[in-house]
């Protein structure tokens, strides 16, 4: 089980009696001066002897430590008072709790210097429950730096951030609302989950996202939700493994777009639409119907992703494909394309005019074969395809082959296959979607 760890910096003010409470909970709490007290209850937690519970106090006697964590801190104006120390040890919970010395936080060293000390009370895979109540000014901003910082070295999760509003309180009642500014946290992960997808095509975060969402969400909402992310992974897999005849097909796009239409009314409105209409634009202009722009426009998102080595394979397979539908074979067929592809091969070679060095599949088809050798399509693209197939094979030996560098590949990818493009478009090839 993952160590739950409850943070919160303690202030060194003369905080006032108030009962707190969660309205979504239907917590409320004893009065308390110290809205640790509340919001420790209030995560729900049953604390055991491996979670931690860090209270960060300042030093001095004017310090936190003086004023709030010890016993009658403030003797001028409440007299006798029990510290935050005193009320954690009556709930039973001191042997876990750690106070730990910060600076005041006057200066950006200190600041910097706040930040390692929190940091370092973290172990790899905690979940973190933070109260941001009291202390600095800077500490909202502190916690969510930390949150990101934290799950990307430790793996830590982020279950809880909360904020006890004393000066929003009925004033009748004397309760004052716990808030959860928990979501938060998580709208900085799907920030970073969408960024990594439009600017990487990496879908690993937003699928983790999309799934958590489906468990905390209405039962009848989670398959929809589990059908989201396993159309992102499927559309990660698909070019990470050049899967191009079901790219071609759009069917993956096709369940994206399903998904996310059957999700609308169960993703909360506000900050997550923006993110949402993002996702949706970065694959607005795939067909979500079987069409070979897509296969095209599949080499571009593999290009823009410096998915190079899937470049050359998904763009020379396009190519092929492009090929047997203009000349009315079936780019389906396999026998068809392996046809196509030696056709390719052996044009504007020696080869072309010396029937006895034909491959038995061009010896099968000799008439069509003498036909497509003459066609402009196949003598324009002949050169460029020749140079595409090349560097593919090259980088598909894994640098045993060749001396080329790492670089060369992406430079003469751009230069080949574009000047193919421009062949397939003088041949009726429109790149619509563009």
């Amino acid at each position: 089980m993952p160590r739950k760890v409850f943070l919160s910096v303690l202030g060194s003010s003369n905080y006032k009696t108030s009962s707190y409470t969660d309205a979504v909970k239907g917590y409320v709490s004893e009065p308390v001066r110290f809205v640790q007290e509340a919001t420790l209850c209030c995560t729900g937690i049953d604390w055991t002897d491996d979670d931690r519970i860090f209270i960060f106090v300042t030093k001095g006697e004017k310090g936190s430590r003086a004023r709030n964590w010890n016993d009658d801190g403030h003797p001028d104006e409440c007299g006798t008072c029990e510290g935050l120390k005193t009320r954690i040890t009556a709930m039973g919970l001191i042997g876990i709790t750690k106070d730990i010395d910060i600076p005041d936080g006057n200066t950006e060293q200190e600041i910097r210097e706040i930040f390692t000390i929190i940091y370092g009370c973290l172990e790899s895979g905690d979940e973190i429950y933070f109260d941001i109540t009291h202390g600095f000014r800077f500490v909202p901003m502190l916690v969510l730096v930390l949150s990101n910082y934290s799950k990307f070295l430790k793996n830590s999760e982020i279950r809880q951030i909360t904020y006890g509003n004393y000066d929003g309180r009925d004033q009748l009642r004397n309760e004052s609302p716990i808030i959860n500014l928990t979501f938060l946290a998580e709208l900085q992960d799907w920030t970073m989950g969408a960024q990594e997808f439009i600017n990487l095509g990496k879908t690993f975060g937003l699928s983790r996202l999309v799934n958590k969402m489906g468990d905390e969400s209405d039962k009848t909402a989670t398959p929809r939700f589990r059908e989201f992310a396993k159309a992102l992974t499927q559309l990660e897999g698909d070019f990470y493994t050049v899967r191009g005849k079901r790219l071609v097909s759009g069917e993956v796009i096709r369940k994206i777009h399903d998904s996310i239409r059957g999700l609308n009314k169960y993703i909360p409105a506000g900050p997550l639409d923006p993110i949402i209409g993002e996702i949706n634009k970065k694959i607005e202009a795939f067909s979500r119907d079987s069409d070979l722009i897509n296969g095209f426009l599949a080499v571009e998102w593999c290009r823009k992703h410096k998915l190079i080595q899937q470049a050359y394979t998904l763009g020379q397979e396009i190519i092929i494909s492009f090929v047997c539908k203009y000349f009315g074979l079936n780019d389906n067929d396999r026998s068809d394309r392996e046809y196509v592809g030696k056709v390719l091969g052996i044009s504007k070679t020696r080869f072309a005019s010396d029937k006895s060095s034909w491959a038995r599949e061009l010896m099968l088809r000799e008439g069509l074969t003498e036909e497509l050798l003459i066609e402009d399509l196949i003598l324009e693209l002949a050169d460029e395809y020749h140079d595409l197939a090349r560097f593919r094979n090259l980088i598909n030996h894994g640098g045993f082959h060749g001396n080329d560098k790492w670089d060369d590949f992406e430079k003469n990818f751009d230069k080949f296959y574009d000047r193919c493009i421009l062949v397939l478009k003088r041949h009726g090839l429109d790149l619509h979607a563009e």
